[in-house]
This record gives C-alpha cells, structure tokens and sequence, in this order.
C-alpha cells in the first residue's frame, strides 16, 4: 500500500539526527550522508553551547566539487561576476 510505504519513509526520517530538538545533528552534512534523499529545508543543528537551533540546510548547492549539506548563516550573491564560494 502507497500510503503505508509514505508513513514507513516518513518514521524512517525521523531516526535521522536533525528533525526534532531532542535529536539535533551535528552539521547538515551529517543529515545529508545519512539520508541522501534530505530536501533543503530546516532542520535541528546542535550549537556550540549545545543548545539546538533551527537552521537552514542547503542539500542541492555544489560548490567547489562538494555537493549538498551547506548550513546557511548568511546570505551571499553568488550570481555577480568574480564572486567566490566562502572560505572556511
């Protein structure tokens, strides 16, 4: 049944660090290495005092050769000639 593989698909997620406070990852690399399949979007990020935050991971984005899993702490225009991917 389609509706059962969804909810199955759906639960699945849910053992993925990053979608709950409880269970927040490490980095949005972490989420995208164990669930490929992560849609960019919001997910639970494990701060440098511990505390959960929600973040904006980009799963899609490649830059220089790495594909996926960019945490988005600010906003840049990569679209302007002679612009560069961030350091660090």
């Amino acid at each position: 049944n389609e509706t059962v593989k969804n909810l199955v698909s759906k639960v699945s997620l849910l053992l993925v660090p990053g979608h709950t406070p409880s269970h927040p990852a490490c980095s949005c690399k972490e989420i995208l290495q164990l669930a490929p399949q992560s849609p960019s979007g919001l997910y639970w990020i494990s701060g440098t005092d511990n505390k959960p935050k929600h973040m904006y991971c980009d799963m899609e984005r490649s830059c220089k050769g790495v594909a996926g899993g960019w945490m988005r702490v600010a906003s840049i225009d990569m679209t302007k000639t002679g612009s560069t991917c961030p350091s660090g």
